[in-house]
């Protein structure tokens, strides 16, 4: 993932009419703006799930 941040916590301005709102909700990944502790366990178990897949 690129840049979970700007996907997950960040709503950009075209996305702030009726309330904010980040790409993931918009296309229904999530629904609620998230955290940065939520990302960074976000990225961790899919780090530690990637490693698990290819052993």
């Amino acid at each position: 993932m690129r840049n979970p941040f700007r996907i997950f916590a960040r709503p950009p301005k075209a996305l702030i009419n009726p309330y904010p709102k980040t790409p993931a909700m918009a296309a229904r990944l999530a629904d609620h703006i998230w955290k940065i502790e939520e990302i960074v366990r976000f990225i961790d178990y899919a780090s530690s799930a990637s490693k698990l897949r290819f052993h």
